[in-house]
C-alpha cells in the first residue's frame, strides 16, 4: 500500500513536471526502496527485536574492500562470457538510434542501483536472514535462489533456461552476501551485473529493454550460449562463470571471507552464520 502510494506520488510529479518517462521509472524504484526499507525495519524492530545487523545492513557491512569485491564479482559472470561470445561471433554489435551514451549511462545507473537494492532486500534481506537462522545456510540459499528465479519468470520472454540461470544467480548472490557479510556488497554485485548488460552491452536485462543509444549487442549464435532474447546473462557460459566464482568464494573463504564459515550462536541452528556486529537489541 505504501509502495503504491509513493509510486503514484512520484508518477504524478513526473507527469506534471514534464520529465522523461524513464525518470518516472527511476523515481518508482526510489519509492520501492523506501517502502522495502520501512517494511524491513518494522519486521526487525517490531517482530524480531533486532537491529540492521540481522540483515547485514549495519555499519560494519560498509566495508570498502568488500564493496569493491562485490562490484567486481558481480561484473565478471556477464562480462567475461560476453567477451568470449563476441570473439566467437555469437554476439554482434549493430547501430541503433543516436543519442548521448553518457546521459543514458547516468540514467541507467540511477535506475539499476535502487532496483537491485529492492530485489536484494526482498529476497536476501529479511527473508534470507529468517531462513538462515531457521533452517541453515544451504536451505536458505536454495529457497531464496529458486524464489529469485521464479519471480523473474514473470518477465517478458522468460523460459526454463532463463529461470534456471536466474535461480543460479540468486544462489551466487546469496553466497556473495555470506562471503562479504554485506547486503550492500550483494546489491552492488547485482547492480554491476545489470550495468554490464544495460550500459556496456546495450542488451535486454532480464528480458526488459532499456535505453540503448548508438549501438546494441545482439544475439547471433545459439540461444543456449547467448541467452536468446534475455541476453548473455541467461546463457550457459554465464552459468559456468557463476559456478566457478561460487567455488572460488568457498575455497578462499576461510582466509578472505571468514564470516562464511563462522557458526551462529547457540540460539540458531548449526551451520548458519552470524551477521557482523549482530545483537538482540
Amino acid at each position: 500500500m505504501a509502495a503504491n502510494l509513493l509510486t503514484l506520488t512520484v508518477g504524478l510529479i513526473a507527469t506534471e513536471t514534464g520529465m522523461h518517462p524513464f525518470v518516472g521509472r527511476i523515481l518508482d524504484n526510489v519509492a520501492y526502496v523506501i517502502a522495502a526499507l520501512a517494511a524491513t525495519w518494522a519486521m526487525l524492530r517490531r517482530v524480531e527485536g533486532r537491529d540492521w545487523s540481522m540483515v547485514m545492513l549495519d555499519r560494519s557491512a560498509v566495508d570498502r574492500g568488500q564493496l569493491v569485491r562485490g562490484t567486481v564479482l558481480g561484473m565478471l559472470p556477464v562480462a567475461i562470457p560476453a567477451a568470449i561470445l563476441y570473439a566467437l561471433g555469437w554476439l554482434t554489435m549493430t547501430p541503433s538510434a543516436a543519442g548521448s551514451w553518457l546521459l543514458a549511462t547516468a540514467a541507467l545507473t540511477a535506475f539499476l542501483i535502487p532496483a537491485a537494492f529492492v530485489e536484494e532486500l526482498l529476497t536476501r534481506g529479511y527473508p534470507f536472514a529468517v531462513l538462515r537462522e531457521a533452517v541453515g545456510k544451504t536451505a536458505a540459499l536454495a529457497l531464496t535462489g529458486v524464489t529469485f528465479g521464479v519471480l523473474h519468470g514473470l518477465n517478458p520472454g522468460a523460459g526454463p533456461q532463463s529461470i534456471t540461470v536466474v535461480a543460479l544467480a540468486g544462489i551466487f548472490l546469496g553466497v556473495l552476501l555470506l562471503a562479504t557479510g554485506s547486503l550492500y556488497a550483494a546489491t552492488l554485485a547485482h547492480a554491476a551485473w545489470n550495468w554490464v548488460m544495460a550500459a556496456a552491452l546495450h542488451t535486454p536485462v532480464s528480458g526488459l529493454s532499456l535505453p540503448s543509444p548508438n549501438y546494441r549487442v545482439i544475439d547471433s549464435g545459439p540461444d543456449w550460449a547467448t541467452g536468446g532474447a534475455w541476453g548473455p546473462e541467461a546463457g550457459l557460459p554465464a552459468a559456468i562463470a557463476m559456478i566457478l566464482l561460487v567455488i572460488y568464494m568457498l575455497r578462499s573463504g576461510r582466509n578472505r571471507y571468514p564470516l562464511m564459515f563462522r557458526r551462529d550462536s547457540a540460539s540458531a541452528p548449526a551451520g548458519g552464520f552470524v551477521a557482523p556486529g549482530s545483537s538482540n537489541g
